[in-house]
């Protein structure tokens, strides 16, 4: 599975729009998920970063808002969450995310403690690691994705 060739547009724009900025941001979900190698169907994009990136992406890619961020809470998570449409693919902008375990909020993830860098044809992208995803996955109480997360990580780590 790859990315379609909107897909492939947008995240070529964020890359381009987000390069030369120092920002603690990474893709998160089935975007990562592809490019880390997992069979997978997505049609969005989604970004990770700390609270003060959201704002700042929020900024840098004005242009493509269709909702501004803003402090967003569910049962199980809060972030500071937007979205953009860019080349007609949704992207969420999720910053500071937080979980809810046992009735207490997590501290936000820390996006460059949890991150690496692959390649995609001639980009390097940053993408949260499977391992975290898995544990992420884990603690909202989703299994069978925590399990495929899991097994492609142990996958990427054998052939290192």
């Amino acid at each position: 599975m790859s990315l379609s060739q909107n897909q492939h547009k947008a995240l070529r724009t964020i890359l381009e729009e987000l390069s030369s900025e120092d920002l603690e941001w990474a893709l998160t979900g089935g975007t990562s998920f592809i490019l880390q190698g997992l069979e997978y169907e997505t049609s969005d994009i989604d970004i990770q970063c700390s609270e003060e990136a959201a704002y700042e992406i929020e900024d840098l890619l004005s242009e493509y808002i269709i909702e501004d961020v803003h402090l967003w809470e569910s049962e199980k998570m809060k972030s500071h969450f937007g979205k953009l449409e860019i080349n007609d693919v949704e992207v969420e902008v999720m910053g500071a995310v937080q979980k809810k375990i046992g009735g207490a909020w997590e501290n936000p993830v820390d996006v460059s403690k949890n991150s690496k860098t692959v390649t995609y044809k001639d980009f390097e992208v940053p993408v949260l690691e499977l391992e975290y995803e898995a544990e992420a996955y884990e603690k909202l109480g989703r299994k069978e994705k925590a399990n495929r997360l899991r097994e492609l990580a142990e996958q990427d780590t054998n052939l290192a």
